[in-house]
């Protein structure tokens, strides 16, 4: 069984500190100014989540991947906080940026009942309160398979909900739902 542990750090300066142990974000490109910030982040700290011919097409609405260093911390801070931006994560030491893109492409589509396809937006901190409430442990095992920790804005206390998993199941079979994995040309 694998069960979350769910935190409040009501200090977003306290979180900051995570940044220097290795800390990643799933971006969404839709909010304000987020593709214009990401321009400036070098190549090999950044890759979206949607790949072949539709990444550079859907650029401007595909979630990104970015290792996050204090001046972007700062600014996601600055200017996404109050916004459903995405969500920061903390991974194993020597987890690289290919690693975990294709761990997390995994997540971006899922097959509900009947066979049909639906996007998981699994990097907006919205969705994510409601799966941490329903998930199965299968599901949360899946999508903490490299990941220590989720944090995102607590819209209640506008610090930052921390969340893990006590205990890791790897299992991607989901009962009704699951995660397909299907990559191909699928954004």
């Amino acid at each position: 069984m694998t069960d979350l542990v769910v935190g409040h750090q009501t200090s977003i300066l306290g979180f900051r500190r995570q940044v220097s142990t290795g800390l990643w974000a799933v971006v969404d490109a839709v909010g304000a100014g987020v593709l214009e910030r990401l321009g400036s982040v070098a190549d090999e700290a950044k890759a979206s989540l949607f790949r072949g011919p539709v990444e550079a097409e859907l650029a401007a609405i595909a979630p990104w991947l970015v290792r996050v260093d204090l001046e972007l911390f700062d600014w996601i801070v600055g200017a996404l906080w109050n916004q459903p931006w995405g969500v920061f994560a903390t991974v194993d030491p020597g987890v690289g940026l290919e690693e975990l893109r294709t761990q997390f492409r995994r997540f971006l589509l899922v097959e509900g009942p009947g066979g049909h396809r639906y996007y998981f937006r699994f990097y907006d901190p919205r969705v994510l309160d409601r799966f941490w409430g329903m998930a199965s442990a299968e599901q949360v095992g899946a999508l903490f398979a490299m990941v220590r920790t989720f944090a995102y804005p607590d819209r209640h206390t506008l610090g930052v909900r921390v969340v893990r998993s006590s205990g890791q199941s790897l299992s991607t079979k989901i009962g009704r739902v699951r995660f397909t994995g299907r990559m191909g040309q699928i954004p």
